[in-house]
């Protein structure tokens, strides 16, 4: 199928298709779940597109045409990816036959500027950029890695950080036990209340960083649990003995062994809160990564 798209030449990351037609080249991203595509050309000419987007109109109504920032943008809808090409052919020959009868000259994504361009994977970003860009692209590439390479970790700071990150998370599991909601639903938040504040108190998170920040927001979690199992059992037995929060959270043992009704509530709200949790530590290893700073640029298709 994808060969049948007119210049195409070649596939990327999914439904990215890159092509050249009329000496053009285009971009075309399509999003399965939304059913939407998007073509795309870096160029510069004059900003009035009317007699494009009426041309364009005769072809689909429904497309949507956009000239801004030196960016021209043809958005449209599809029932499935098979008709990709019979959509987009009378599409990208009129858009380049327009552009090449009115003047329009092709650019770098980045600089803007009139110069040679080449398909290029920028740290995610998939665009067409001049060499000049893609050397200065890995030029901040090689400085980013260096400074993270060089970074000092402040691990008392971000401990510190890390347990103060996690109160937020915790009292929000208190708060959804009193409205009779699921409380483990807190333990994303608290995971990553941990990793954020750990990287903000240490400046850098490294692989040392990941793993306490990680400890302690599965910590935090067990103590919001344990706390408010203290907090039901101090409510149930307040009225008929004189104790207080810290004697109902020293019977936890106690009602653990005794109770099983209890012990398999305790233990279904705990295994709630740590499978939940898991969601959470995904942002420690997205900050620890940003840290590591692996920044990838490459060029597609060579």
């Amino acid at each position: 199928m994808d060969k049948n798209i007119k210049g195409f030449k070649i596939k990327y990351a999914g439904n990215i298709y890159a092509g050249n037609i009329n000496k053009f080249n285009y971009l075309i991203k399509y999003d399965d779940t939304s059913l939407v595509y998007n073509l795309y050309f870096n160029i510069l000419g004059k900003e009035d597109i009317k007699e494009l987007n009426k041309k364009l109109k005769n072809i689909d109504k429904e497309i949507t045409i956009i000239y801004k920032n030196n960016v021209l943008s043809v958005v449209g809808s599809l029932q499935e990816i098979k008709e990709l090409p019979d959509t987009i052919n009378p599409i990208l020959e009129s858009t380049t036959e327009y552009l090449k009868s009115n003047g329009y000259k092709e650019i770098c994504k980045h600089c803007k500027q009139v110069k040679k361009v080449y398909l290029t994977d920028n740290d995610g970003e998939i665009n067409y950029f001049c060499d000049d860009c893609y050397k200065e692209f890995i030029k901040i590439a090689e400085y980013k890695k260096n400074n993270s390479k060089n970074a000092k970790e402040h691990l008392l700071k971000g401990v510190l950080g890390a347990i103060v990150g996690t109160i937020p998370g915790i009292l929000l599991w208190f708060l959804l036990s009193y409205l009779k909601l699921e409380p483990g639903i807190a333990g994303i938040f608290i995971t990553m209340g941990a990793a954020l504040g750990f990287k903000h108190f240490a400046k850098v998170m490294k692989i040392s960083g990941l793993v306490i920040s990680i400890l302690i927001g599965l910590l935090g979690v067990i103590i919001a649990h344990e706390l408010n199992c203290s907090i039901y059992i101090y409510n149930l037995y307040k009225e008929d003995f004189l104790i207080n929060i810290w004697d109902a959270y020293k019977s936890i043992p106690y009602y653990l062994s005794r109770d099983s009704e209890f012990k398999t509530s305790f233990t279904n709200g705990l295994s709630v809160g740590l499978i939940l949790s898991v969601i959470g530590i995904f942002s420690s290893y997205s900050l620890y990564r940003q840290s590591i700073y692996s920044y990838q640029i490459k060029r597609i298709g060579e």
